[in-house]
């Protein structure tokens, strides 16, 4: 941070300095020179011993450490891990990068008792970010509350209402200290004021803080000026110094780079403008606000507003809808005139609450001290009462008197009495004021003189700025062409105009942005480009190389805006490979025929016979390879180094290694079943489908913050899910055979759909909880005994077979439409009650009532192994397909109004079909059961698959006529009857099966099945 100081010598003027993040690196750029000081990585591991985690938050997470070099305990704050570089989430992590460097500046530079004192700012050994605080041994305001609201009768005891009213006055001192140097919190309410053991009230939290927001800065050109005799937050306006990659941590806290309608902060505190997203109208009365918030919640131990979800919290806010604290506080006394301040603070309108923290403690004050408020009009007795009050003494004197003279009958005495002390009481009323307006006059005064020294270092830093801007200019040129290597043209474009508005003659500039114009399809501005660079040198320069091309670029693009071809921009890709602009090259290449035709040539010279159908190039140029799959001579990659690859199926090859594709563009790639152990050059690409299924990837680190939608890691040694959970765009992870994963909190918070654990070593679903997930396959995963976690998800696909899971009632009330529990330790289904399941699997489980699912819109169900016998629970269902093989069902009467299309009873005890004359079944089995006749088969010509292995039956003439094309029969049971068969005119396949032979054995095609057959006839 830099340091300046005025002209008249006073205090230097704290900043919030634009910041640049490197590898290793924390730049500060300081305002009003050229240069810029480094905070090199801090060696962590020497000066600081992490003892302990203490909270965990979205940003990042809060540690016990302890400094050792000089021996005491810290508050250590860490940001999370950084992005790989050019990954798609670069940018977002990187504002929050600077978001957490600001809150330590801001923090840091708020010296103030009641405000958390912040010792240093680094990057630790492994490359994070963090800053060191002071440990505050206590808790938060929000649990003494919560405590109060539970009845615990220690904290009764400890916290009345006058020492939390102490504690008010002080997080009002914090606040009214921060808006004198230009500070709005924007995020206060009792989770972040923290009480220490010893007394400490610290205010925390500034991430969210904007500097410059207050309305005595509102209308300056820079968030700069001195206030109330100390120094201000500096904030500069100019955020376009140091590119749109890197933008001044600054300006997102001044609201900057948060647009109208953004809403930041704690629904239940925050204003309505700031619940409205109106940036620009948050300023110190926002704040206000919240003090009354907090206010509120201590008379009544709840918040001002409530709801169901953030939105209805918000309506509400926006609305201003809040009932008064007294009618919320049941049997807690309430203050009418702690009432009256808290409503005046909340009040809609920000002209309506006190205009400054100042006229909100003073009034707290006059409380305290038994005086009328400025938010409430006190009747005449309230006002007595409050006198009388305010002088104990005299008053009690002045009752033993009053006693006297009622008794001598002189009540006339009393009265003059108490007009005496009322009077007495309005003169030193009208002298505290006339105190305050001589003070008021002379702060007004010093605030003049203030405001003139600030416009002269106003016009000086003006002159600075544009000093800056020039110097500034280079470095953007420099960030335009890392854009440009990255294929960022758009980017590069808003470098290369802010740099030419800064400093309008920088030709490398100039010379770059119509290399650029050139390549996007803009001929005609590229050639203006190049004769205005062309214009502004001198007759002995013209013969330089770099001219001399920029000639020949520019006559190109005049005869390409007359009429573009294929043989122009080859040319005028060739000029821009000798300018050194490669991946602008590329880019018009790109969009030509003779490219993919190179491209082809040098793949068909390593890998012959390559599939012409699965090597494309889409319409922006990129190229998509499928035609690699399976082939075992792709070793080396080198023959796809440069090409910019956005598909790449490599799946079954013998790869090793992908150091040659790294920093392709590839969005899906496919190294499933391939050697490769190492990921590291997949770092920073765009990908989101990555299939590494059957490798032996352990490490996903390299994944880390990448825009990933689908991740297929089954069968792989993985045990480390942390990588994925910088993964935002994550739906569909499969995980299946990885039994190392035992922990799913990595993806707590991503938004998975599909999930597939079967086979892991997974313990608990608990991390799923708050997921949108759809589909979920849990199968054999022999440590997973709940399906706890699920409960409310939106669920329609589950299979959890082979599990030891005991219970479905989490799944109560899901949308589930399909579900397989085989093989668990489910004995009951009453929790299926009112689901729309259409497929339900059973199977092996020892369930014997059936009658919950009666309700169901079943179209499936799978009863096999289970201890059903009765089927009349089920009577009322419309299934077309139900397998009941090994149960003991006999009866198949409930079935007979069934839509049936599918009806295995293979190995029950049923004889009688007759319930089945009328059913629309295409496949019947009745392997192994006792039926002896098939004559309700007669009439169901829909019928096409039959089995009747295994049965007793000794008539098959009741088959002709229907349309079987297959069967399963044991020919020594039917004997002669097997002649039947070849009247069957449709009939494909037989299957003929030993007596004790079940199922459909060996299928045959009818022709070859009676070839054989009559071979020992002959």
């Amino acid at each position: 941070m830099s340091d300046r100081h005025g002209p008249s010598g006073e205090e230097p003027v704290a900043t919030v300095d634009p910041v640049s993040i490197e590898a290793g690196t924390i730049t500060m750029h300081a305002r009003g020179s050229g240069s810029s000081a480094g905070l090199p990585a801090l060696d962590q591991a020497s000066k600081y011993v992490v003892v302990e985690e203490i909270a965990r938050g979205g940003m990042g997470v809060i540690m016990r450490a302890v400094d050792r070099h000089v021996r005491r305990d810290v508050a250590m704050k860490v940001l999370a891990r950084d992005p790989r570089p050019g990954s798609e989430g670069e940018r977002s992590l990187a504002r929050a990068q600077e978001r957490f460097v600001a809150e330590a500046q801001v923090t840091g530079q708020l010296e103030h008792p009641n405000i958390v004192p912040i010792h240093e700012v680094g990057i630790d050994g492994e490359g994070r970010l963090f800053f060191t605080m002071k440990l505050v041994r206590g808790r938060s305001l929000a649990q003494v509350l919560g405590d109060l609201r539970r009845g615990m009768p220690r904290t009764k005891a400890e916290f009345g209402l006058a020492r939390l009213l102490g504690i008010y006055l002080d997080i009002g001192n914090a606040v009214a200290f921060a808006h004198a140097r230009g500070v709005v919190h924007r995020d206060l309410k009792p989770a972040n004021v923290m009480l220490g053991d010893f007394g400490e009230v610290l205010v925390m939290d500034w991430g969210l803080a904007r500097v410059g927001a207050t309305r005595d800065s509102s209308d300056r050109p820079t968030k700069s000026a001195s206030a109330g005799g100390g120094r201000r937050i500096e904030a500069t306006s100019d955020a376009d110094l140091f590119g749109e990659d890197l933008k001044t941590l600054v300006a997102s806290f001044q609201g900057e780079n948060t647009e109208d309608g953004t809403v930041e902060g704690t629904p239940a505190y925050m204003p309505p403008e700031q619940a409205r997203g109106e940036i620009a109208a948050i300023d110190e009365r926002s704040d206000i606000y919240s003090l009354g918030a907090i206010l509120y919640e201590i008379l009544c131990l709840r918040p001002p507003v409530g709801g169901k979800d953030v939105k209805s919290i918000l309506d509400q806010v926006i609305a201003n809808r809040i009932p008064p604290p007294e009618t919320r506080a049941g049997d807690r006394p309430v203050p009418s005139e702690l009432s009256a301040i808290a409503r005046k603070c909340l009040a809609g309108d920000p002209e309506r609450r006190y205009q400054s923290v100042v006229e909100l403690r003073r009034d707290i004050e006059r409380f305290l001290e038994g005086r009328a408020v400025s938010a409430k009009d006190d009747t005449a007795v309230e006002a007595v009462v409050k006198l009388v009050r305010r002088n104990q003494g005299a008053a009690i004197a002045t009752a033993i008197a009053t006693l006297l003279l009622v008794v001598l009958g002189a009540t006339s005495w009393w009265t003059n009495l108490l007009e005496r002390r009322n009077a007495e009481h309005q003169r030193e009323l009208a002298e505290i004021a006339s105190r305050d307006a001589q003070a008021a006059s002379l702060v007004a005064d010093a605030e003049r003189k203030r405001a003139q020294r600030s416009l002269a270092e106003l016009e000086s830093e003006q002159l600075k700025r544009q000093e800056d801007q020039r110097a500034a200019a280079p470095a953007l040129v420099e960030q335009a062409r890392r854009a440009i290597d990255r294929r960022f043209f758009d980017d590069a474009r808003e470098f290369l105009d802010r740099a030419l508005q800064y400093r309008p003659n920088l030709d490398d500039a100039r010379l770059l942005r119509a290399q650029i114009m050139a390549a996007t399809g803009d001929p005609s501005g590229a050639a203006n480009e190049l004769n205005e660079y062309l214009g502004r040198k001198a007759d002995d320069q013209n013969k330089q190389p770099d001219l001399v091309k920029a000639r020949e670029l520019r006559d190109l693009c005049v005869r390409s805006a007359s009429g573009p071809s294929s043989a122009l921009a080859n040319a005028i890709a060739d000029v821009l490979y000798r300018l050194g602009s490669r991946a602008l090259a590329d880019h018009l290449l790109g969009q030509s025929k003779e490219l993919m035709v190179a491209y082809r040539a040098r793949l068909d010279a390593v890998w012959p016979k390559l599939s012409n159908d699965r090597f494309n190039m889409n319409r922006e140029g990129r190229i998509e390879i499928d035609c690699l799959r399976n082939r075992k001579d792709v070793v080396d990659l080198a023959p796809l180094a440069g090409m910019p690859i956005i598909r790449l199926d490599l799946n079954r090859t013998p790869v090793a290694d992908l150091s040659p594709i790294a920093g392709a563009p590839l969005e899906i790639l496919d190294i499933s079943e391939t050697k490769v152990v190492r990921l590291e050059p997949l770092a920073g690409m765009p990908l989101r489908v990555l299939r590494l299924a059957r490798t032996q990837v352990v490490d996903l680190s390299p994944l880390a913050g990448m825009p990933l939608e689908e991740l297929e890691l089954y069968e792989t040694p993985v045990v480390d899910l942390s990588p994925l959970a910088s993964c935002p765009k994550l739906r569909l992870v499969r995980l299946s055979q990885c039994k190392g994963v035992v922990d799913l909190t990595p993806l707590a918070g991503l938004p998975l759909e599909e999930l597939d654990i079967s086979g892991s070593g997974v313990t608990s679903l608990a991390a799923l909880s708050e997921s949108k997930l759809r589909s979920l396959r849990a199968q054999s995963c022999p440590r997973l005994t709940s399906l706890a976690g699920l409960t409310g998800l939106p669920l329609t696909n589950l299979s959890c077979e082979g599990s030891p899971v005991t219970s479905l009632e989490p799944l109560r009330g899901l949308p589930l439409r399909s579900l397989g529990v085989t093989s668990t330790a489910i004995t009951e289904v009453a929790a299926l009650v009112g689901m729309k399941l259409a497929t339900l699997d059973l199977s092996g489980l020892p369930v014997s009532d059936v009658t919950p699912l009666r309700d169901l819109d079943l179209a499936s169900l799978n009863l096999n192994g289970t201890a059903v016998t009765d089927l009349k629970g089920i009577v009322k269902l419309k299934l077309t397909a139900l397998s009941l093989i090994g149960t003991r069902v006999a009866n198949l009467q409930p079935l007979s109004n069934m839509p049936l299309t599918s009806l295995d009873l293979s190995r029950t005890p049923v004889t009688d079909l007759r319930p089945l004359a009328k059913l629309p079944l295409t496949t019947l089995s009745l392997d192994g059961t006792p039926v002896t006749d098939l004559e309700p088969l007669r009439g169901l010509v829909t019928l096409r698959e039959l089995n009747l292995a295994g049965t007793p039956v000794v008539r098959l003439d009741p088959l002709l006529g229907l349309g079987l094309t297959r069967i399963a029969v044991t020919p020594k049971a039917l004997g002669p009857q097997m002649e039947v068969l070849r009247k069957i005119e449709k009939l494909q396949q037989i299957a003929a099966l030993e007596p004790n032979e079940t199922g459909w054995g060996r299928q045959q095609q009818v022709k070859d099945f009676w070839k054989k057959w009559d071979e020992p006839k002959k």
